[in-house]
């Protein structure tokens, strides 16, 4: 897994500033199960993160859309607060939400 994403980075790194690279990982919960599974998963999403807080320093722009159906806790600590969004999975009830 390391020497795949340390290709991934070289790669990236040498694209010219005009190209937008878009990696979307679906299905962490998933794909994190059993926990030899959740551990090369957390070396995986650790690194593209860490590509994509230093594409300051890089050329191309990266674009990392990340979902799951269900809570990934066990890979939560590698984002920062503001970069986690949590969707209800049912929406909110009321007079200002009802469906015509």
């Amino acid at each position: 897994m390391d020497s795949i994403c340390t290709a991934l980075s070289s790669l990236v790194k040498r694209l010219p500033e005009n190209v937008f690279v878009v990696i979307i990982v679906d299905g962490l919960k998933f794909s994190s199960q059993p926990e030899k599974r959740e551990r090369q998963m957390r070396v995986m999403i650790s690194h593209l993160v860490a590509m994509f807080q230093a594409q300051l320093a890089a050329v191309a722009t990266l674009k990392l859309p990340l979902a799951s159906t269900a809570r990934s806790v066990g890979l939560e600590d590698v984002f920062d607060d503001n970069e986690l969004l949590s969707i209800q999975r049912a929406l909110p009830t009321g007079p200002d939400n009802d469906v015509a």
